[in-house]
C-alpha cells in the first residue's frame, strides 16, 4: 500500500532503528527503486524476526498449524512452514517466498467462482494471494474490478492456465498449491 499525504517526520523519531523484517510502508517516487510499493510479503527464513514473521505465524495458525505468534522464525515456525509446503505439494525448503505466501493467503478461501463484479471475503483472499504471488499492489477491497481482473489474467497466463479472468477451480487450485 502506498501512503500518500503523510510525513515521514510524523512516524519516525530521530535515532530510531529499522530492523530486518520490519516493513517501511512508504513510497519514494523519483528515487532509484523507490517508486514502487514496499513488499508486504517479504521472503522469510529461519532466524528472521519482526512483524512480517508474526503475520506469517498468524496465517500458519489459520491454516491449521500450531505455532506461537511471537514474531520469531524459530524451529517451530520452520517445522510449520515445511509441513504447510509439503501439504500443498510445493518444494519443501522452509523459505517463505511469493508462492508460499500466496498459498497461505488463499488457504482459507472456499474457492467460490469469481469474475469481474464479484465482491466479498473470497475476493479479498484472492487479492492478497495475487499481491503476494505476483508482487502486485492491488487494493484489498473485496471488489473484483478491472485491476484485479488484469492481475488474475496475468497470473493465469504466467501459470499456463486459460487466461479468461474468471477464478474457477483451476485458478484457485493453482493459487492454493503455491504455483
Amino acid at each position: 500500500m502506498v501512503i500518500r499525504d503523510s510525513s515521514l517526520l510524523n512516524n519516525f523519531r530521530c535515532g530510531s532503528a529499522v530492523s530486518q523484517g520490519k516493513t517501511i510502508s512508504y513510497s519514494f517516487p523519483g528515487l532509484p527503486g523507490g517508486g514502487g510499493v514496499v513488499d508486504a510479503y517479504p521472503k522469510l527464513r529461519e532466524g528472521d524476526r519482526g512483524d512480517a514473521v508474526k503475520s506469517l505465524q498468524t496465517h500458519l495458525v489459520t491454516a491449521g498449524h500450531s505455532v506461537e505468534k511471537d514474531g520469531v522464525f524459530g524451529a517451530k515456525t520452520l517445522a510449520a512452514v515445511k509441513a504447510f509446503q509439503k501439504k500443498i505439494g510445493t518444494g519443501v525448503d522452509g523459505v517463505v517466498g511469493p508462492k508460499t505466501w500466496g498459498a497461505l493467503l488463499t488457504a482459507p478461501a472456499k474457492g467460490t467462482k469469481l469474475r469481474e463484479g464479484s465482491t466479498g471475503t473470497e475476493v479479498e483472499y484472492l487479492q492478497r494471494g495475487l499481491n503476494a504471488t505476483l508482487g502486485r499492489s492491488l487494493d484489498v477491497d473485496g471488489k473484483l474490478g478491472a485491476a484485479s481482473k488484469a492481475a488474475v489474467i496475468a497470473y493465469q497466463k504466467s501459470r499456463g492456465l486459460a487466461a479468461d479472468g474468471v477464478v474457477g477451480p483451476t485458478t484457485w487450485a493453482a493459487l492454493k498449491s503455491g504455483k
